[in-house]
């Protein structure tokens, strides 16, 4: 019995190793990794040590390359993609005008036109004008962020004084289609097609007839003497819910000429997550610009409620450029401000000129302040041509 079972034993392990060396025969013979067949019926040690050789840098080069498609595929790379369209109507974008002398003459109050004639004696004596000149900008500017809105209001250009004709794709337009903001240095702003007062305008054909068209009186006489160095209106060509800073977006137009502005729309998508970083439009924690105007987040409105936030913590004075409002959920969280940042003290300068520094050199803690993800902007073109020809001037 032994035996008998020691034999059976002998047989199903040679069997075994028969199958096993049956099935390793025919891997090779029909294996699709051709380096491992060519080992197997190589013929001599050396024949078998350079198929191996080259097997194994093959083998080496597919895990590099594997290696690097699954590395690339977690770095999450973007690609972006450009495509331009051709549409049969646009939405029509908002356009801000602006009076580069944001306070008339005329409606000057007491108290303004002695300051400024305070600041113009400084200027006759003083041997650095420029500096004067922003010192009676700058003393403006604090003392009207302390008035409401409607005392701002009344300082600058009305729209009657300002747009004497408004014609749209044809149409006359009015004062009941423009929104009215107060800028600090520009004064009285008009914004047309917000959308705020009805549907947002749609152009159908492109060229100037189909556009908007204004004539605009700038003014000239009613100029603030050493304070406004430029004659002219600013405009600015933004998205409907963008607010629009005229200081650095605008377009400086030229009083006595016609000045053609020719747009691109560009509509910009952003990824985020795994992607990168971006901010939703309607994300209003870092928007200062949100509750007394109603618009969406920019990264510019970011960055500036950035930096009056710093102003507010660290030199416990706002910006009277820019808003401020202690009990926004802006500011909400911080120690309320004593009231403007006046520069005639030594101290409150110090403390701007730190946060304004820091502000220049990418130093301020404004790191969350993101392109956002959905963003509508302008490409604008100005050209600009004498007004009125010749033949014209007995029409007028």
């Amino acid at each position: 019995m032994l035996f008998l079972v020691s034999g059976n034993a002998e047989v199903g392990a040679g069997t075994k190793s028969l199958n096993f060396k049956l099935l390793l025969s025919r891997f090779m013979d029909f294996t699709t990794s051709h380096g491992i067949t060519h080992i197997y019926n190589a013929k001599g040690l050396m024949k078998k040590c350079f198929w191996g050789i080259l097997t194994m840098i093959s083998t080496v080069l597919l895990c590099l390359h594997l290696w690097s498609l699954i590395t690339g595929y977690l770095s999450y790379d973007t690609v972006t993609n450009v495509s331009l369209r051709e549409a049969r109507s646009l939405v029509f974008p908002a356009v801000t005008i602006c009076n580069n002398n944001g306070v008339q003459r005329s409606n000057m109050p007491s108290w303004m036109d002695d300051l400024v004639q305070t600041k113009f004696q400084k200027i006759l004596n003083s041997t650095s004008e420029s500096h004067s000149k922003n010192d009676l900008a700058t003393a403006i500017s604090e003392e009207t962020s302390l008035l409401n809105d409607t005392a701002k209001m009344s300082l600058g250009y009305s729209f009657k004084d300002l747009v004497l004709i408004c014609i749209f794709d044809g149409k006359n337009c009015d004062e009941t289609e423009f929104w009215t903001y107060y800028h600090s240095t520009y004064g009285n702003c008009y914004t047309f097609n917000t959308g705020k007062y009805g549907p947002v305008k749609r152009s159908t054909m492109p060229g100037p007839s189909h556009g908007l068209t204004l004539v605009v009186n700038t003014g000239v006489y009613e100029y603030i003497k050493f304070l406004t160095e430029e004659a002219g209106i600013k405009v600015v060509v933004h998205d409907q819910r963008a607010m629009p800073f005229p200081n650095h977006d605008g377009l400086s137009t030229s009083p006595g000429q016609v000045n053609n502005i020719a747009v691109k729309m560009i509509n910009t998508t952003r990824l985020d997550g795994d992607y990168g970083n971006c901010t939703r439009l309607d994300s209003n924690k870092d928007n200062m610009y949100f509750y007394p105007y109603n618009v969406s987040y920019t990264q510019w409105a970011c960055l500036k409620t950035c930096y009056q936030k710093e102003l507010v913590t660290q030199c416990k004075c706002f910006d009277p450029n820019m808003p401020y409002n202690s009990e926004g959920i802006v500011f909400i969280d911080l120690d309320k401000a004593q009231g403007p940042c006046r520069l005639t003290n030594s101290t409150t300068v110090n403390c701007v000129n730190r946060v304004h520094s820091r502000f220049a050199d990418g130093t301020l803690k404004c790191s969350n302040c993101y392109q956002p993800c959905n963003e509508v902007t302008y490409d604008a073109a100005l050209s600009t041509s004498d007004f009125p020809a010749l033949s014209y001037v007995d029409t007028l």
